[in-house]
């Protein structure tokens, strides 16, 4: 069965579903693009990894942690943990504190190399995830750091960013207003960018993804990736079509999702 969108399905982040649609994409576009590579290119899926956390402090450059705090003292007791001896510190009784919580985020990406004479990276694609859009956090920072070297013209960047929740990366102008979208950075070009308006209810835009100047960029069409990994993976077993997501859909969203629920 096929998505009744015919660009990006937002039931996808709504239900959850991001995780294994985020891997299943890349894993599909790495597919087109070897298919058409040139034959002294080489794409290689990557990933990073790192600890997750949900409470990274927004506004400061440095992570802040609001441990679980306790006073192993009870009234009457002389401060004697439960079940134990009395256990005391310089200026009273101990004070216990939990080590921060976090999940391991692992995120895939895709480079692009060049073997001729030796092996450089020219390209790399990223889709972006919900922690590489969460202001300030973990993610936020590890993607950054990555994108500003790019952006400074060391490789070509190719930018998805299919995710409507989120805060985007911060650039000169400012960004269109769809909720989704493609940028392409040429490193030949920096800081320059192109950068295309993606929706659900029309085809997203083709790949462009360069090369060395010197070879034609090639285009990969996203929505038949996007269709692919969807039909496959059966997603509209989970996408619960008949109950409202967050953000809500817009009215051109509404319409044409209706219309497909008659239609179907």
């Amino acid at each position: 069965m096929k998505s009744p969108f015919p660009g990006m399905d937002p039931f996808i982040e709504a239900r959850g579903l991001w995780p294994d649609f985020h891997q299943r994409l890349m894993a599909r576009i790495a597919d087109s693009i070897s298919q058409v590579l040139p034959s002294r290119y080489v794409a290689r899926l990557g990933h990073r990894t790192y600890i997750d956390r949900i409470n990274d402090e927004p506004d400061s450059d440095a992570t802040h942690f609001e441990p679980d705090v306790s006073v192993l003292q009870r009234p009457g007791n002389g401060g004697t943990a439960s079940g134990g001896a009395p256990r005391q510190a310089q200026g009273g009784a101990v004070i216990m504190h939990s080590a921060p919580s976090g999940s391991e985020a692992k995120e895939v990406y895709l480079d692009i190399f060049d073997l001729d004479p030796d092996r450089r990276l020219i390209t790399s694609i990223e889709v972006l995830s919900p922690a590489n859009k969460r202001y300030r956090g973990t993610g936020w920072k590890q993607y950054a750091r990555k994108r500003d070297v790019l952006l400074q013209g060391r490789a070509n960047l190719v930018e998805i960013d299919l995710l409507r929740s989120g805060r985007r990366h911060a650039m000169e102008e400012p960004w269109p207003e769809s909720p989704y979208y493609l940028l392409v950075a040429r490193k030949w070009e920096s800081p320059a960018c192109e950068v295309w308006p993606a929706f659900s209810h029309v085809p997203l835009p083709d790949l462009v993804v360069p090369l060395e100047r010197s070879d034609a960029e090639m285009r990969i069409s996203l929505q038949a990736c996007v269709d692919s990994v969807f039909e496959t993976s059966r997603y509209w077993q989970d996408a619960r079509y008949d109950e409202p997501i967050t953000p809500p859909l817009s009215s051109e969203e509404s319409g044409l999702l209706a219309k497909a629920m008659k239609q179907a």
